[in-house]
């Protein structure tokens, strides 16, 4: 394949949203037949033009998973199934300090009030861990001790 059409292709999935260089590596792999030499240069070129950046992607991610709802721990695991590095997943998930009020604000949409026995309190905790909050988070979540 051309290296324009690769190029262009490229250019028009980042026009959409934030990729990760794992991604887009991926995607055009499946789109078009490239090697790998053509693939390393083309992304080179678009971090050097600071089109594609696994950092800014990271901190989009983030944010946008959060407000979604997600807690720090599976946000992790999504970025790192998107090819960004462990060090730079929780640098930019660290710099975000509102993951209780996120676990509280889930908990209250989901259940709203507080668990009448153990069953439904381990139900309510499994619910916030499954969604990516840390134990600590769900337990201070379920058990009402919020910072409020």
């Amino acid at each position: 394949m051309d290296y324009p059409s690769v190029k262009n292709a490229a250019l028009g999935l980042l026009a959409r949203r934030e990729h990760s260089e794992y991604e887009l590596r991926t995607k055009l792999k499946q789109k078009f037949p490239v090697d790998e030499e053509l693939l390393n240069t083309l992304v080179a070129e678009l971090v050097g033009l600071n089109y594609l950046s696994d950092e800014r992607f990271a901190e989009m991610y983030v944010r946008v998973r959060q407000s979604k709802g997600f807690g720090r721990e599976r946000v992790m695991r999504d970025l790192q199934e998107k090819g960004i590095s462990s060090e730079l997943a929780s640098n930019c998930i660290e710099q975000i300090d509102t993951w209780l009020e996120t676990a509280t604000h889930v908990w209250q949409k989901k259940f709203g009030v507080p668990a009448e026995d153990y069953k439904s309190r381990m139900k309510q905790m499994q619910f916030l861990r499954y969604r990516g909050f840390t134990h600590q988070e769900a337990e201070r979540v379920v058990a009402g001790c919020t910072f409020e």
